[in-house]
């Protein structure tokens, strides 16, 4: 049996083969609410693999209607890809750390790791916003839906006034299917992630200079769970029939593909072109500039001197007074010593790192 998962990890449709015609044969459809109820009045369908012997004690495999839940776990699998348990009327997900209620949109049980986000209820799913974030095991949510994208900025040559932003964008998909010989869940996954590097240096006129390449690198990998919710052929939940250990499973990188461009058109990613060109923009108007330099100010500038200044014409007697103006001096003239190392130091090397959210807005890591 195969399945088909959205971008949040939902089985939409399971299908399999029809030992009868030999046809593909949609065994089941999918559709959600939001927070994971099912759509229940349409595309209800659910076939499973049932067999029968005739009068010459042939056994046949077929197709055939059968409740919506049977138990043989075929079927169990649904939203975020989760174990739906109905037993005893439950009809709640197993998300490991948690069972999730699906017809109230919450959990069944405290946050883990509750005090990680204290704005939000510990029983809140996906931080109320279940179109964008996932909880992959009950503990944290996660973003997933949009391609993960990142940008980074590196000095490389302070000196010489060279530059790099760096654009890296990786998108993935899986397909999962479960074999009941070996009673496992198996899954299929490809993740691509195509990055765009940018050197920007000053021209003989003064103007920034770009030369942009791109790479592009597909992976392919297969991971292979032990499902100790499927039966065996009386059943009766069967827990050593795989050979796998681990509860997470084994994964094998399959084959990796990596494909290079030297002389990447920049015009063609306009994200990246934009925090490229951001910093270009500052090199045209300072080809000296440098990120990294600026003063840091604790308290504003001559502080400490015009305290030294005041204690003297009021009371250089007064102790307060004569305490308070050193002790401003003092971080005044430390103030001064580091804004001069700061700018005159070698910042070759040092890099600010962003994400890219959903609305394109960039947040520094």
């Amino acid at each position: 049996m195969y399945h088909y998962t959205d971008h949040l990890g939902n089985i939409r449709l399971s299908y399999g083969l029809d030992p009868e015609t030999g046809l593909i044969k949609i065994m089941e459809e999918n559709h959600y609410y939001p927070f994971g109820l099912k759509h229940d009045n349409y595309n209800t369908q659910h076939l499973g693999y049932s067999s029968y012997t005739d009068e010459h004690e042939i056994e046949y495999i077929v197709l055939a209607e059968m409740p919506k839940f049977v138990g043989d776990g075929s079927f169990n699998y649904k939203f975020n890809g989760k174990e739906y348990q109905d037993e005893l009327g439950l009809n709640m997900y197993d998300y490991g750390a948690r069972n999730y209620d699906p017809a109230l949109g919450r959990w069944m049980n405290i946050d883990p790791l509750a005090e990680k986000m204290r704005r939000y209820s510990p029983y809140n799913y996906a931080l109320n916003n279940p179109m964008y974030f996932v909880d992959p095991d009950g503990m944290a949510p996660e973003s997933t839906g949009d391609p993960k994208t990142t940008v980074s900025y590196t000095l490389v040559n302070d000196k010489k006034n060279i530059h790099q932003t760096s654009w890296t964008r990786t998108t993935s998909s899986s397909m999962s299917f479960i074999d009941k010989d070996k009673n496992t869940t198996i899954t299929n996954t490809t993740i691509r992630t195509e990055t765009v590097t940018t050197t920007i240096t000053v021209g003989k006129k003064g103007k920034a200079e770009y030369s942009s390449s791109q790479s592009v690198t597909e992976t392919s990998s297969t991971n292979e769970k032990r499902n100790p919710s499927l039966t065996n052929s009386n059943n009766i939940l069967d827990f050593n029939k795989s050979d796998i250990d681990s509860p997470f499973g084994e994964t094998k990188i399959l084959n990796s593909n990596t494909e290079t461009n030297d002389n990447f058109d920049l015009s063609s990613n306009p994200q990246a072109e934009a925090f490229a060109t951001n910093i270009g923009d500052n090199i045209d108007v300072n080809n000296e500039y440098n990120p990294f330099n600026g003063d840091v100010s604790v308290i504003p500038k001559g502080t400490g001197l015009l305290m030294k200044l005041i204690k003297g014409v009021v009371d250089s007697k007064n102790p307060i007074l004569k305490g308070t103006s050193n002790a401003l001096l003092a971080v005044d003239i430390g103030q001064f010593i580091g804004n001069r190392y700061r700018n005159n130091a070698d910042h070759s090397g040092r890099s600010v790192h962003f994400k890219v959210d959903e609305k394109g807005n960039l947040i520094e890591q």
